[in-house]
């Protein structure tokens, strides 16, 4: 499966005026799903999918590329006796990376990456027999050039966000309403 999109870099052009740069830019996955028979019936038991960018020229962008992104979902059903959907459980872990510019008056045009981590878990409940997001806490964090986490709220870059979102469906299982609970952010920039 293909998405599209276009990534943007700001670039100098002829030495004055800043422009954004446009690069096409695609998302393609890949679902793996492990199946369980009970009472006759295939039901799947775990999935996995990885996303990932693929650049202009086809190839997966690296993970030190402006516009690179990988996430990977995990999703597990839990059934009765009976092979009735009963619960699930899920999770997903996403790395993002940017390239954005220095300081151009102390060290002239240069970039360096600016990388994004998060992991999103959710709690489902079952609604019609199927597996729907509840509640979704999502947490999220800038890594410094090294890859670690920056983890010193003084530090030149640190950012944190804590996310959580509580869905509400109706009774024909149709969603009816998002609410943000709680949104902590903090930044530090110099």
């Amino acid at each position: 499966m293909w998405g599209c999109g276009r990534g943007r870099i700001p670039r100098r052009v002829g030495g004055g005026d800043w422009k954004l740069i446009e690069t096409d830019q695609r998302n393609t996955y890949r679902t793996l799903s492990r199946y369980g028979v009970l009472g006759g019936q295939a039901l799947v038991v775990k999935s996995f999918t990885r996303s990932w960018v693929v650049g202009g020229n086809g190839v997966v962008l690296g993970a030190d590329e402006h516009g690179y992104n990988l996430s990977e979902t995990t999703m597990r059903n839990y059934y009765t006796g009976e092979g009735q959907l009963e619960g699930a459980a899920g999770w997903t872990v996403g790395v993002s990376n940017a390239k954005v510019l220095k300081d151009s008056r102390v060290n002239g045009v240069d970039y360096e990456n600016q990388r994004t981590e998060s992991i999103t878990k959710n709690v489902y409940g079952v609604v019609k027999g199927q597996a729907v997001v509840m509640k979704g806490v999502t947490q999220s964090w800038t890594a410094g050039s090294d890859g670690k986490r920056i983890s010193d709220v003084g530090s030149h870059g640190y950012n944190r966000t804590v996310t959580t979102v509580y869905n509400k469906y109706n009774e024909t299982g149709s969603w009816r309403q998002r609410r943000e609970g709680r949104r902590v952010q903090r930044t530090w920039r110099c």
